[in-house]
């Protein structure tokens, strides 16, 4: 299912902006 591929890339993307930050 790409949608779901799709939002796991975003959750990551969002995680590694997280990361990122701190």
């Amino acid at each position: 299912q790409p949608g779901t591929e799709a939002a796991w890339e975003k959750l990551r993307a969002a995680k590694a902006k997280r990361e990122a930050k701190v």
